[in-house]
């Protein structure tokens, strides 16, 4: 499907995972490497030599070291360090009604930001549907919020897939990609019952594979007592 609007204006899809603190530190290398190459052609050759050799090395471990410290368990996920509150974001169900996941405050969530027109989150809208339904009656939901323009396309899109579990939600005016500075789509985000973020993901992933369904498990907050009164 091709969503209404232009398409260059859309946000890029991501096959892959995307390490964003390790991308930065890898941007800012590359200016550091073409000053200082300006200022070592002026040292003797010998030193020249030593100073890129240790540059290179240098080089090649920043972005690894960035990658060690924000990994996950899963593979693409980036842990948040420190966990904290992502910018408050609205976003409307399929009435109309304007939300926020303060909505949701005391649930664990995986919030993902997806569009028809992208084909890496076509593919693994299923198994967002698939884990929603694998943690029914859990502190646990799934907010799906649809980026296209056209908010007509959600319905008839779930439906041609399948997808019986999700909600409907959409962002028309994709507020909550410029409001988290997403890259591109699919983006995922995890966020504990106090709307804190935990971990994000850039890029698909098969969200009820065990590996997935484990970590989110260690992060699901206690179901409430049964109030005692009501068995009386």
């Amino acid at each position: 499907m091709t969503a209404a609007g232009d398409a260059e204006k859309r946000p890029p899809q991501m096959e892959l995972g995307l390490d964003e603190l390790g991308f930065w530190i890898f941007a800012l290398t590359l200016t550091f490497v073409k000053g200082f190459c300006a200022m070592i052609l002026f040292m003797p050759k010998l030193s020249r030599i030593v100073m890129v050799a240790i540059l290179t090395a240098v080089f090649a471990a920043l972005p690894m070291i960035a990658n060690a410290q924000n990994r996950g368990p899963i593979p693409g996920l980036l842990m948040k360090q420190p966990p904290q509150k992502p910018s408050v974001i609205v976003f409307h169900d399929a009435d109309g009604k304007q939300l926020s996941l303060r909505d949701f405050r005391g649930k664990l969530l995986l919030v993902n930001l997806w569009a028809t027109w992208c084909v890496p989150c076509v593919k693994e809208m299923p198994s967002l549907s698939r884990l929603k339904d694998q943690f029914q009656g859990q502190n646990f939901d799934v907010i799906a919020i649809n980026q296209d323009r056209d908010d007509n396309l959600v319905e008839p899109f779930y439906d041609k897939l399948n997808i019986p579990n999700l909600a409907l939600y959409t962002d028309s005016f994709n507020t909550v990609t410029k409001s988290w500075d997403i890259p591109g789509l699919p983006a995922s985000f995890i966020i504990d019952e106090n709307g804190v973020e935990i971990a994000r993901l850039y890029g698909a992933m098969e969200w009820d594979s065990p590996q997935v369904v484990s970590f989110l498990q260690n992060y699901l907050p206690p179901a409430p007592l049964p109030d005692a009164k009501a068995g009386m």
